[in-house]
């Protein structure tokens, strides 16, 4: 890279905060990965379709708009697919509330889980909303089992696929812009 090249992206990187849909714009037109890859994430992840305006369509082109709104749409989907997909509860040998434990463990799922990671309102990922999970006190299910179960969900492995969906979408638009 030429000097005064890396110097222009240390001063432009330096700048206080700038509009992730510029950043994406001059990533592509100036063929800079690491903006690109850091805009098309913050945009997928942070900003809702209904706040995109026309002008940050226009800046950024019809074909980055179209792979935010198909990273988006997976992302999506594949929450969906997680919160309806409930885990069961793994029990401890010791467990005599089995029962009570699998019911309680549901009602977490659906009421802590579930609204964490569809509600409209709320930006959590799927690990953080296992995180609130497990600080939400449970009354009716053993905590040797409640740890058990969240070990269980973290090391089944698909809790979060966001990052793969965002590099999907991304390696889809690079190759149609021939990046």
């Amino acid at each position: 890279m030429s000097r005064p090249r890396a110097y222009a992206l240390q001063q432009l990187n330096a700048l206080p905060s700038w509009s992730p849909f510029l950043k994406l714009h001059l990533g592509i037109r100036n063929q800079i990965p690491e903006w690109i890859q850091a805009a098309f994430s913050h945009v997928v992840l942070n900003i809702p379709l209904e706040e995109i305006t026309i002008n940050d369509v226009l800046c950024i082109g019809g074909p980055a708009y179209w792979a935010i709104v198909q990273a988006k749409t997976k992302i999506l989907d594949h929450r969906r697919l997680l919160v309806f997909d409930w885990p069961e509860a793994v029990h401890s040998p010791t467990c005599e509330l089995s029962t009570s434990c699998g019911l309680t463990w549901k009602s977490e799922w659906w009421y802590t889980f579930v609204k964490c990671v569809l509600h409209p309102d709320n930006k959590y990922s799927p690990e953080e909303a296992l995180k609130e999970v497990e600080l939400t006190k449970t009354d009716y299910m053993e905590k040797e089992c409640k740890e058990l179960t969240i070990q269980a969900v973290k090391d089944d492995g698909g809790l979060d696929q966001s990052e793969e969906i965002i590099e999907e979408a991304l390696g889809a638009l690079r190759q149609f812009l021939q990046l």
